[in-house]
């Protein structure tokens, strides 16, 4: 069976190369254009942490009491009955879990890796029979699925290896830029500051509720390790750790590099900068430097497609145990890799890069995936009330699982008035359907079993 497992180290790369990602870049703009000062700038940013260290706490207590691969599925199969352990396993694994790979390896093929190499990907390409055609940028980045696939095919060690490669390389070199950065402030050797005129201050809850939502979604990725929590090394220690110490230092260095944006770039020309990172190093070293600076990104998100389809593969292989999909994808090799899993997501996430409907796909689940995150909190309550104790809490710290829980039931609030209002995207309520479809189709499915 297993060789290997991931340690302390691994297990943190796992955490710290699911969270950083092209999220700090976006979402800082967004925030910026909204709270335009740089204190309530930073304290959002602050209280966005706090959100992920409650989340974090409270699947770490999850991983405790239940280390096993699949995550919310595991969980919630354990509280809240098979039924809608069968719809999140579903959603998770074909939708979120391939959706968000596939999106992050067709940006790459369509942005990061043109301005790199210099080659505009997006223009070659090969028209098929029927007029079907794929661009060089979509054949790029599904070869980046395969070849993820192909990696953590050869075993844990080598995934466990590549895993820690990918995610200090980009944070290192953020932290170092942003450090910089910060030192030419303090010393007054900064380029002059773009000019630009400052936003409109709105102030109002809409936008504010936004940029705390981009934020918060920037922080996403705290739990990724869980999902691989049956190959992870003593995992009543290691998980707690791992992701406790991969979110804090993730949080500390989103703040140090939004304190680098807001001092390089000022709030003005920050609000209007679309991605901002490969903004500030052109501001302060012209295009060579937003080069380097775009080939880091395209190394944390080659990271982040890394650890997303190894999640991903878990989930697939828990709902192959469960009865929930064939057999085959519960199986493992000798090395404990699910390679049928492995390529089945493998194939799915390339084919979904080849079609353009990753986007598609992602923003119809949007709000079930929000909702499925709430779930897996209350799973952790039902769990403690069910097993008669107050523990384990994942950091020591009892009320931060609460907090994830409150949190949860104010985005779906938040998500579900936004899906309704006039400007609202009403194919987001047709993916909570979906869901809702599902859960149906797992209870018919239990019953038809008990009834043979």
């Amino acid at each position: 069976m297993t060789t290997h497992t991931l340690d302390l180290r691994g297990a943190t790369a796992v955490v710290t190369g699911s969270m950083v990602g092209v999220g700090i870049f976006l979402a800082p703009p967004e925030v910026a254009a909204a709270l335009p000062h740089p204190v309530p700038f930073l304290g959002l940013w602050l209280l966005a942490a706090v959100g992920a260290l409650a989340g974090a706490a409270t699947y770490a207590a999850l991983g405790r009491f239940r280390p096993e691969d699949g995550g919310d599925v595991v969980y919630q199969r354990e509280a809240l009955g098979p039924a809608i352990a069968f719809a999140t396993g579903h959603l998770q694994l074909w939708a979120v879990f391939c959706g968000s790979a596939a999106t992050i390896a067709a940006a790459l093929g369509q942005y990061q890796l043109p301005t790199a190499l210099g080659i505009p990907l997006a223009e070659l390409g090969v028209t098929l029979p029927g007029g079907f055609s794929i661009t060089g940028a979509q054949m790029v980045g599904a070869v980046v699925v395969l070849a993820v696939t192909a990696v953590q095919d050869r075993g844990l060690r080598t995934t466990d290896f590549v895993q820690r490669t990918l995610a200090v390389i980009p944070v290192a070199a953020l932290a170092l830029l942003a450090l910089a950065t910060l030192g030419m402030a303090v010393g007054e050797v900064l380029p002059p500051l773009p000019q630009k005129p400052p936003p409109p201050s709105p102030w109002t809850l809409g936008a504010v509720v936004g940029a705390w939502l981009a934020a918060h979604f920037a922080y996403s990725g705290w739990n990724a390790v869980v999902y691989a929590a049956g190959v992870v090394e003593d995992p009543d220690r290691t998980l707690p750790r791992a992701m406790l110490g991969g979110t804090l230092s993730v949080a500390a260095l989103y703040l140090l590099i939004c304190g680098a944006l807001a001092a390089g770039l000022g709030m003005p020309a920050l609000a209007d900068a679309g991605e901002a990172g490969t903004a500030l190093a052109a501001h302060l070293g012209g295009d060579g430097l937003a080069r380097v600076m775009n080939a880091l990104i395209a190394v944390g998100l080659l990271g982040t497609v890394h650890a997303t389809l190894l999640g991903g593969a878990r989930v697939g292989l828990a709902m192959g145990r469960s009865g929930d999909l064939p057999a085959a994808m519960g199986a493992v090799d000798h090395q404990g890799t699910p390679r049928t899993a492995l390529w089945v997501q493998g194939a799915w996430t390339a084919l979904l890069v080849l079609t353009n409907a990753a986007d598609a796909l992602l923003t119809a689940v949007a709000l079930a995936m929000v909702v499925v995150g709430t779930l897996t909190a209350v799973s952790l309550f039902v769990l403690r009330r069910r097993l008669g104790t107050s523990g384990p809490t994942g950091f020591g710290v009892p009320g931060l699982p609460l907090v994830h829980l409150v949190l949860g039931l104010v985005v779906v609030g938040l998500e579900c008035a936004h899906a309704i209002s006039p400007s609202g995207n009403r194919i987001s309520l047709l993916g909570l359907v979906v869901f809702g479809l599902a859960v149906g189709i797992g209870a018919a499915r239990r019953h038809s079993r008990r009834g043979v």
